[in-house]
């Protein structure tokens, strides 16, 4: 792999973008809303022909065209033409020399993931300390596709978004890219069940912090253990993600406060955790059927 590249960008800064990579700063950024693991980038940008560089960071694009597009796209010194659908995506991990260019109006959404973290994750999954992601030019991923929609999601609610959904989307994604995209194949690493009772201290906590915006770096550190780990061995025991346990909880516990004619829907959405009230009749609805409004005049 390629190290070396005069014009290295950091994605960490809001300044990586500038005139000399891509004409329009991202139109959507998560850049500032205390996101963890992943940067998300929404561009729509015009034609384009972008100079040669590297990220600090691993990335992925995934694109969003209404019909097929043909671009021109460089990777670690391969050069190929290709024809770009809606949904596919392209990895190119950290350092790797590339450019792009393209004829026509492109949207698309641009994931960024820390080498550090990355590093981390594979100590944890893989049992490897040494990974070296291979770089793919546009391809069809239907599980990168999905997480990148669904970090799409979290960024168009803005500093509503869920800090617990979002890094767990991140560590799968991580994860995901260990195991298919690395140079050498690897296969998760096993470990044995752990029982309930060993959360027990970590559903405690949820239940005691239900109107706060929790991480699973906090929930993780609840039972010391790493992110990665305490997310793949909760869901074993649960048989759901962390995430999904406390969104259920924050529904429970909204459904009790329903009872209180006093309290608006508006109160009790900040109460369980949701600042935006458009998110928690949403939420409510998808899992109990009808809206808090509705199962309020029920009761």
């Amino acid at each position: 792999m390629t190290e070396f590249n005069p014009f290295i960008f950091d994605p960490s800064h809001e300044s990586y973008i500038g005139t000399r990579l891509l004409p329009y700063f991202p139109f959507q950024t998560s850049h500032d809303i205390g996101w963890s693991g992943v940067r998300v980038d929404r561009h729509r940008q015009p034609p384009w022909e972008a100079i040669e560089h590297s990220l600090s960071h691993h990335s992925i694009v995934i694109h969003h065209c209404q019909q097929p597009m043909q671009a021109e796209r460089m990777l670690d010194g391969r050069t190929r033409n290709e024809q770009v659908i809606d949904g596919y995506v392209e990895i190119t991990p950290a350092k790797v020399p590339q450019k792009a260019a393209w004829r026509q109006q492109i949207e698309f959404t641009l994931l960024f993931l820390d080498p550090a973290y990355v590093a981390q994750i594979a100590h944890e999954s893989v049992n490897s300390d040494r990974i070296e992601l291979v770089p793919h030019f546009a391809t069809s991923d239907p599980l990168v596709h999905q997480i990148g929609l669904a970090l799409k999601a979290e960024l168009e609610v803005g500093e509503s978004s869920s800090l617990l959904y979002v890094e767990s989307a991140a560590t799968m994604l991580a994860a995901h890219l260990l195991r298919h995209y690395s140079a050498q194949k690897h296969s998760l690493y096993k470990q044995g069940t752990l029982s309930r009772r060993r959360f027990q201290p970590v559903i405690d906590y949820m239940h005691s912090h239900l109107e706060q915006n929790v991480s699973l770096a906090e929930l993780a550190a609840v039972v010391q253990m790493s992110t990665f780990y305490f997310a793949r061995s909760f869901k074993q025991a649960f048989g759901v993600t962390p995430y999904q346990y406390l969104l259920q909880c924050r529904i429970e516990k909204a459904k009790q406060l329903l009872h209180w004619q006093d309290l608006s829907i508006a109160v009790i959405s900040r109460q369980v955790g949701f600042h935006d009230q458009s998110c928690f009749t949403a939420k409510f609805r998808h899992i109990v059927g009808v809206t808090p409004k509705k199962y309020r005049a029920g009761l």
